[in-house]
């Protein structure tokens, strides 16, 4: 399926860029440092995901709560240190998925199940980066 989708245009590939968004903004806001690699990254980019989720009526606090359980079980970071909010948010707006002036996004409704938008507002964004993000 994903093969038939290499201009993402079908929606499969779009699936697996859920967590990439922030994921890739959290790596280049500490510039590629070693201290953060790309899966921690990308797992607190998955909660920033659901996190966003949650705000807007599409996931449920449980299903999340689910993910944050599952990520944290395979050792990966919940929240990022050192990486502040400014440098996240600006980062984000370089992101390659930007298409017609958009930022897309890839949501989870629920396990196994995203939904790929582009109307998500800045201000929970940036709630959602904050409450990921921890202070050195």
């Amino acid at each position: 399926m994903v093969s038939a989708d290499e201009d993402e245009k079908i929606g499969y590939r779009s699936i697996l860029n859920f967590g990439h968004t922030i994921g890739h903004a959290i790596e280049a806001a500490a510039s590629y440092s070693k201290s953060i690699n790309h899966g921690e990254a990308v797992a607190c980019g998955m909660l920033c995901a659901c996190d966003i989720a949650v705000s807007l009526d599409i996931l449920n606090k449980k299903i999340a709560a689910r993910v944050e359980a599952f990520i944290k079980r395979a050792g990966l970071p919940t929240h990022i240190k050192g990486v502040k909010v400014s440098k996240v948010m600006e980062a984000a707006s370089y992101d390659k998925k930007i298409q017609k002036g958009k930022r897309r996004w890839v949501l989870p409704k629920d396990i196994g199940h995203v939904l790929v938008c582009d109307f998500v507002p800045a201000d929970i964004i940036m709630k959602a980066v904050a409450n990921r993000l921890r202070p050195t």
